[in-house]
This record gives C-alpha cells, structure tokens and sequence, in this order.
C-alpha cells in the first residue's frame, strides 16, 4: 500500500468514525457512549477512536466542530443571494433568510439534537471555541446585512428571534406531534410561510413606528 493510499484510508477512517459518533451522541448523549462502542460501530477496531482522537472529549469536540464549521456555507449562500435582492423587497430577503435557515436545520437532526443536549449539560464545550464564534460572527454579519431591508436597529435582537422561530418547533419533533402534525417536509413548507409572514408584519409594523 503506498502512501498516498494510507492517507485515504486513514482520513476515511477518521470521518467514519466522526459520523458514527455524531449519531451516537445525538441518539444517546455523551455520557452513555464509549470509544469501544464508536469503533465497533464504525466497523473497526475498539481502539480505533482512541488512535485518531485520542479520548472520548476530544472526539465530542471534533464532532461539535464539524457541525459548526458545515454552517459556513449557508451563510455563505445565504448572503449571496441577499445580495441578489432588490433594495427593499423585504418579502423576498425574508423568503430567502428564513427558508435556508429552515432546510438547514431540517436537513441535520443530529445538529439540532447535539446542540439542545450540549446546552442542557452546560459544560461550556461549545463556548469560545473556534467554529462557534466563527458561527455567530457569520451570523450576526448576516443579520446586519439584512437589518437594512428590514429597518432593524439591532441586528442581533433579529438573529435571536430568527433562530427562536425557526429552531424551537424542530427541535421539539413530540411537541409538533401532540399538536396533530408531523415534522416532514409539508410542515416545513408550512412553518416558512408562517415565520415569513410573522416577521414580515412584525418589521413593517416596527418600521411604521
């Protein structure tokens, strides 16, 4: 085997490995899961995690990073296509703002399981590290791109409400059951005509004030 060859090896090993341990924390939290169990997953060795990671803390933070490093790129189209827009077609930026966010987070059920899990245990893992402030300095560059569309003097205050409309209903999949639905795409559909609408009569109202 050349070298070139064991790299490959050795870095699709190493994302196996992210991507079992991904699932295994969203499903069963940090505490119930081992290294031996991720490896025995992954279809290698007990000691394989070990090997790459080093320890299970480490691996959860790698994992973590990942997660928020894969967020770049919706801000990064995101603003691209703001940018797009017409001055003041604020029912086209809120289309655009709230369906990607929506289809993000649809799309990746172990972020948003990870991130509620990592809040209730309250260890500070995600704080200051390096792809969580990268993460909320995209966003809030975001937030400040659209402020002017939507006459909002606090950017941040929008991101907030922006992320409480759109993640609480998808992170809470029992809530939406009890309610008569299901969290499928429909719902999704449903939920980004009425988060625009909200904030579109909310903005319009504030700008009038």
């Amino acid at each position: 085997m050349d070298e070139s060859t064991s790299r490959r090896d050795a870095e699709r090993s190493r994302q196996t490995i992210l991507d079992v341990a991904e699932q295994l924390f969203a499903e069963l939290g940090f505490e119930a899961v081992t290294m031996e169990r991720i490896g025995r997953a992954a279809g290698l060795s007990r000691g394989a995690p070990g090997y790459f990671f080093g320890s299970k803390d480490a691996l959860y933070r790698a994992v973590l990073e990942r997660l928020f490093e894969g967020t770049e790129h919706l801000f990064e189209v995101t603003r691209h296509q703001l940018a797009a827009v017409p001055a003041g077609d604020l029912d086209r930026a809120l289309e655009i703002v709230v369906g990607n966010l929506l289809e993000f987070l649809y799309e990746r059920p172990t972020f948003l399981t990870l991130v509620e899990r990592e809040a209730l245990r309250r260890t500070g893992v995600m704080q200051g590290t390096r792809a969580h402030l990268s993460l909320l300095r995209s966003a809030i560059a975001l937030a400040e791109d659209f402020a002017p569309t939507a006459s909002v003097a606090d950017p941040k205050q929008l991101l907030l409400s922006l992320l409480g409309l759109c993640w609480f209903p998808l992170a809470n999949p029992p809530l939406i059951r009890d309610l008569g639905g299901r969290l499928d795409r429909s719902f999704v559909e449903a939920r980004e005509r009425h988060v625009v609408a909200l904030l579109r009569a909310g903005l319009r109202s504030g700008a009038k004030a």
